[in-house]
């Protein structure tokens, strides 16, 4: 990578090193650390002046302190004079925040968006957006990557085409899944791309007295084997 530096934050230390080797580069030094009232301070161990910056920081399960870790390295960059800021985020943090679900209600993925922008983000490289149109919330350009073509190759390569050597029933015994209605259109995509069948799961949050409250649909329980039908949840379904 000529004049360009790799910064990763502590979101996913081991995805920041394998980029980094596939690339064959090296991750740029950089001082990450945390004061005792849980304040982040950021310093970049190298110069960046005139160069292109990668920073390569994910969601977590500490979505806010690693959102602000990124935040703070992109604005240490820019305050270095860095020639170009491009932040490499696979998982966005509040994707699924991307609409106002109630009428005082706050869109929070437009919010993280703006403040990416602000800190100094010439660039955002993610992964699988919640919803496609948060591109739109930002004011410099996105590239939003798709999982479902590697997804798809390894299903052919480890789970159909496995059934020729008598390990899996190739892709008549496979059944692509949606856990809601919200996931239909991607799971109906991957299962035209392998030519499987597909199934949605739909749950009724309704009170009940029964032991089990979420009631599973009659399309989902078609893809059982029949030897499953009669036990257990599915016997009076």
């Amino acid at each position: 990578m000529r004049n360009a530096k790799l910064f990763a934050g502590t979101s996913h230390l081991s995805l920041a090193e394998r980029v980094a080797a596939q690339l064959g580069a090296e991750l740029a030094p950089v001082n990450l650390r945390r004061y005792t009232n849980r304040e982040t301070t950021v310093d970049l161990g190298c110069s960046v002046r005139e160069k292109d910056v990668y920073i390569l920081q994910s969601g977590s399960m500490t979505t806010n302190d690693h959102l602000m870790e990124a935040l703070i390295m992109v604005s240490a960059a820019r305050l270095a004079s860095a020639r170009k800021i491009t932040v490499v985020m696979p998982y966005f943090p509040y994707s699924k925040q991307s609409k106002k679900k109630k009428r005082r209600g706050a869109i929070s993925g437009k919010l993280v968006a703006s403040m990416l922008t602000v800190s100094g983000a010439d660039h955002v490289i993610t992964m699988d957006l919640h919803a496609s149109q948060m591109a739109g919330f930002f004011s410099v350009p996105v590239d939003n990557l798709l999982s479902e073509p590697t997804i798809a190759r390894w299903l052919a390569e480890n789970v159909i085409r496995a059934g020729e050597k008598g390990q899996a029933a190739g892709a008549e015994g496979v059944v692509v899944v949606a856990k809601n209605a919200g996931g239909a259109k991607r799971v109906t995509a991957l299962a035209d791309r392998l030519g499987t069948s597909f199934a949605l799961i739909h749950t009724d949050n309704a009170p009940t007295t029964r032991p089990y409250s979420r009631t599973p649909s009659s399309v989902a329980l078609h893809t059982l084997p029949p030897t499953l039908r009669g036990h257990g949840m599915f016997a009076d379904v």
